[in-house]
């Protein structure tokens, strides 16, 4: 048996569209998952708040009043050097009488780098803590903070550090 030609234009046909459907199937694979960018040379800041629940009325002043369990308000700017690791510097104000600034530069090695979704890190740094910024004689702080940053997109995030 011989087959006829509307029957030859019909396999044709179909195995036309049969291709056409595959390879648009692949596109759209490819183009909606494109590759995640790193955060090597992003540059970030932002403000912070913390508490400061390690005391000593001998450490700041000679007063009567336990100089401890204060909010710091601040601010850090950083920059990532490779896809993992951050340098930053923090400016931070503790209101007590008197008050005290803490300037500090860091590192941060970011354990799961991604520009959306939870990024695990830690990071370390030392700096100085003084009643006026830039005068006067200070006292030498130092940090090891582990935490974890939830970042909503590649500008936006949060960080909740110990």
């Amino acid at each position: 048996m011989r087959p006829s030609r509307n029957g030859i234009l019909l396999s044709a046909a179909l195995a036309f569209l049969g291709a056409g459907l595959a390879a648009a199937q692949s596109s759209q694979v490819s183009d909606t998952v494109p590759p995640s960018p790193g955060l090597k040379g992003e540059v970030y800041f932002g403000p912070f708040i913390g508490y400061s629940f390690i005391g000593d009325h001998q450490f700041r002043c000679k007063c009567d009043v336990m100089q401890e369990n204060y909010i710091v308000w601040g601010g850090r700017v950083g920059y990532m050097v490779t896809d993992n690791l951050g340098v930053e510097t923090n400016a931070g104000y503790l209101n007590l009488h008197p008050s005290f600034w803490e300037l500090s530069v860091g590192a941060l090695w970011d354990f799961t780098p991604t520009t959306h979704g939870w990024n695990v890190y830690a990071s370390a740094g030392a700096g100085a803590s003084r009643e006026k910024v830039f005068e006067g004689k200070g006292t030498f702080i130092a940090y090891i903070a582990p935490g974890a940053e939830y970042r909503f997109n590649k500008n936006i995030g949060m960080r909740l550090e110990l």
